[in-house]
This record gives C-alpha cells, structure tokens and sequence, in this order.
C-alpha cells in the first residue's frame, strides 16, 4: 500500500464512486480499481460495500478512511517542514487573545521571509510537544507552564466590558462571563461587592467570550486594546502576562532570531500591533 493507493481510496470514499474519484485525479478508471484492489488483497478486508450505483465504507473502509486522512495531512506538515526552513511552529493556549497574535503574524509574515504556524491546544498537550522538540516555542499564560528559558512577551491591560445597549440596565442584571483562571483575588472581591457575580457562562477562549457577549445582557473581561468595540462599564481591572518559552540550547536559526527580536521589541516599547 503506498501513499498514492491512500489517495485514490480518500477519493473514491469522498465521491463513492470510481469513475468520478478517477477524473478527480485524472487518471483511468481501471487504475482507480486496482489501487482497491491492491489494498484490500494485502490486507484481506472489504473496503467499500456496493448500494445501488453508489459505494459506500464497510467498517474497515471507515478505520482506513480517518486513519489515512491522518497519515496523509502529517506527511504533507513533514514535507512543510523539510522544504519550508522559515517555518516556526508555535505553540498556543487557549487564554492568548487569538486577535492580536494573528495580527502579530501577518505583520511579521509581510516584513521577512517567515512563515508561522499556529498549534492550538489544551496547555499539557502543548507542553509534551515542546519537550518532545515538535514546537519551536511556546507562548502560554503566566503560571501555566515553568521553564528556566523564559521571555516576557507583553503586559496584557483587562478592563470590563458589556455591549453599549447594556449601559441601561442595572449592573444587578448582567451576567458574568469568566473566561480567565487566573483572576487576582482583589479583582473578584471588587467584582462581588458591586455586581451579582451571576456566571452565565465559563470558557477558556476569548474568541468564544466575544461571541458570546453579542448575544445578550452579559459582561466580561477584555484585554483593553481589543475593547473599542464594547463599552468599559467600570474602573475594576488588571494586568496579565503572557510568557514565551523556548529552549536556548536547541540551534537558533536565523528567522527564530528574528522572531525573538521582534517579541522583545514588542516587551521593551510597549509596542501595539
């Protein structure tokens, strides 16, 4: 079985049909029928059920089907990797505010020859993979992850915010979305004192809490430079880090160099991008 047998069997699964997975590929139908065929005989399995005019996956058909899917998109990251040397992959908790650091990206993407990948995942699963050397860095909440090589990236501001429509209720009727683990325990004092600390909804994303706030009476904290867009409806705020992680043992090329500068210069002059 080879990777190419894997394609026709991704195709002729998608269509369920030979003859239109073969002009998908432009190739004939008879050489669609043997890659099947060559795949079913090795491994002595039943790929496709017939209906009709229509094929169908029997169960192995449907392990095989994800299963190279998987093995297709991780051979397609590894020739990235192997002809891309500018790619950096960086790893991403869910806490980071996804608007800023993708407006970091197509920023430093337009100045160099650089090309940032994004790995977005629960902040275990990226700590294994940073020590497994699969991530060149990682950029986590403060506290989230301990490493002895450690560059502050920014100072994020949060200030409270509702939807300009919501300034005429009483602060008794909005509800609060919490959305960072971290709260400093003067800030939830402060909270509890003016409002009714009536969490409607909990999520680790700030994309999710934007989205959510649009939909009704609620409130939450934002990082300030994001806020234009809602209305700043108290004084209570506070400050959260954001930390980068690499390993200054592991070889530092030179557009990973480039990337620390740029990250330093963003610390240093408080730079907004």
């Amino acid at each position: 079985m080879t990777l190419r047998d894997l394609e026709i069997f991704l195709e002729v699964a998608n269509t369920k049909n030979m003859s239109k997975a073969g002009e998908n590929l432009h190739i004939s139908q008879p050489t669609v029928s043997h890659a099947i065929a060559q795949i079913e005989k090795e491994f002595n399995v039943v790929l496709f059920e017939r209906v009709s005019k229509s094929l169908f996956l029997s169960d192995a058909g449907y392990k095989l089907y994800h299963s190279s899917k998987k093995l297709l998109r991780d051979f397609e990251d590894i020739s990235l990797e192997l002809l891309n040397t500018s790619l950096i992959k960086i790893g991403i908790s869910e806490d980071v505010p996804l608007d800023l650091i993708e407006k970091f990206k197509r920023n430093l993407e337009n100045k160099y020859d650089i090309c940032l990948k994004f790995v977005l995942k629960d902040s275990n699963v990226l700590k294994k993979l940073f020590e497994n050397n699969e991530l060149d860095c990682l950029f986590l909440g403060e506290n989230l992850f301990s490493y002895k090589d450690d560059l502050d990236f920014i100072d994020l501001n949060f200030v409270l915010c509702t939807k300009k429509e919501n300034l005429s209720l009483s602060p008794h009727n909005l509800k609060f979305i919490s959305w960072s683990n971290s709260y400093p325990i003067k800030v939830l004092k402060a909270l509890k004192e003016k409002y009714i600390l009536d969490t409607a909804w909990e999520s680790s994303s700030l994309d999710s809490v934007l989205k959510l706030l649009e939909l009704g009476p609620y409130f939450a904290f934002l990082p300030e430079i994001i806020s234009k867009n809602y209305e700043i409806i108290s004084d209570i705020n506070f400050k959260k880090r954001f930390i980068l992680h690499y390993k200054k043992d592991k070889f530092i090329t030179k557009e990973f160099k480039i990337l620390l500068n740029e990250f330093k210069s963003i610390k240093e002059n408080g730079l907004v991008f």
